[in-house]
């Protein structure tokens, strides 16, 4: 194999287990000892935390499943892998957050690691987007709503 190829692999799989990485489990299973899974949407994200174990969990998972989504596409920059690399850790950072293999291919919608990558790859784009959806978000209760007026927004 050559450099390159163990580089993109080295990548996306790391991205991988970034993404598979639950902060909102481990959040409200310390604080509040509960399985998030078995309360609200049964997400494992930051949104559902935020909504049964409080806003400075939900605040955390958040920040955890932006900074997860951000590092994932950082890597492969890093370790100086083909560019192929980072557009592929995009993607499968989001799957492994949402399909868990810690969780049994359980997860989140994928809302803060899309915002993670987003901020890294195309900040303006993110910035723009972000106010209106996070209002959504916290209006409606609904991340999928917010996240549809995100895209709403970048197509004007």
């Amino acid at each position: 194999m050559t450099s390159d190829t163990v580089l993109f692999v080295l990548s996306v799989s790391i991205a991988y287990l970034l993404g598979a990485f639950p902060p909102a489990y481990l959040i409200a299973r310390v604080t509040r000892g509960i399985d998030i899974r078995d309360y609200g949407s049964g997400n494992v994200g930051a949104l559902n935390v935020y909504r049964h174990v409080g806003r400075r969990g939900g605040a955390l998972a958040f920040i955890l499943d932006t900074a997860k989504g951000a590092v994932a596409v950082l890597i492969p920059r890093w370790l100086g892998a083909p560019n192929m690399a980072m557009l592929i850790a995009a993607i499968v950072v989001v799957i492994g957050h949402n399909w868990s293999v810690f969780l049994k291919f359980s997860g989140g919608k994928g809302v803060a690691t899309v915002f993670g990558v987003t901020v890294t790859v195309i900040p303006i784009l993110a910035m723009v987007t972000l106010p209106p959806a996070m209002l959504l978000m916290v209006v409606l209760r609904s991340s999928v709503l917010g996240m549809v007026v995100a895209f709403i927004v970048l197509k004007f």
